[in-house]
């Protein structure tokens, strides 16, 4: 079988997914709610409280729930990875043995969260290599054995990179004038673009 979320599942991922067909429709839904709110936000207090209520009204050991969770989880990435329709993730739900009603419930569910998952992905990833201090200097070169080169003007920067949890690190460029107008109307550029999205 082939799966258009993931192109090589592991057998353990697919058969905590199968395990799904046990929820009602209803109780599907609720949990394809919980999955998709933790792929929006990233909040894990909140996901693991809505686990630990769900876990109670389904009657359903909390390890068990967090397990489903993960699964779920890797299956929807792989879904928003892969840019899936809601045609294509219904395949997909069918070859894991869900009914036709747990399909609809889930797909209903896909659709309505797809705008806010890509807009909670694309804030998550601004949130890495952010810009935390920005250094830079300009120069001249007084001395070179390419006699052209003498005199030409340069920049050197030191940006000071924020990697997500709180790691910084230092890349440093040396960039020509030419260089750098480019470079700063790139940035201008994907600020204005990210400015629409905002």
């Amino acid at each position: 079988m082939s799966y258009r979320f993931s192109s090589d599942p592991p057998t353990s991922l697919i058969q905590d997914l199968t395990k799904l067909s046990q929820f009602d429709p209803e109780q599907l839904g609720e949990f394809t709610r919980i999955t998709l709110v933790f792929l929006v936000s990233s909040d894990a207090g909140k996901l693991l409280e809505s686990a630990e209520t769900f876990s109670s009204n389904v009657g359903i050991r909390l390890e068990i729930v967090k397990e489903l969770l993960k699964s779920y989880l890797i299956f929807f990435k792989g879904a928003f990875k892969n840019n899936l329709t809601s045609s294509q993730l219904s395949e997909d739900l069918v070859m894991l043995g869900l009914t036709q009603n747990h399909i609809a419930q889930v797909t209903r569910i896909w659709v309505q969260s797809l705008r806010a998952i890509g807009s909670g992905s694309l804030s998550q990833t601004l949130m890495v290599n952010q810009l935390v201090l920005p250094q830079w200097r300009f120069g001249i070169t007084a001395s070179n054995k390419d006699l052209r080169n003498v005199g030409s003007t340069f920049l050197q920067l030191k940006l000071v990179l924020d990697k997500g949890s709180g790691q910084l690190d230092e890349e440093f460029l040396e960039l020509s004038l030419p260089q750098f107008y480019e470079f700063l109307a790139a940035m201008e550029k994907a600020k204005a673009q990210m400015d629409l999205l905002s």
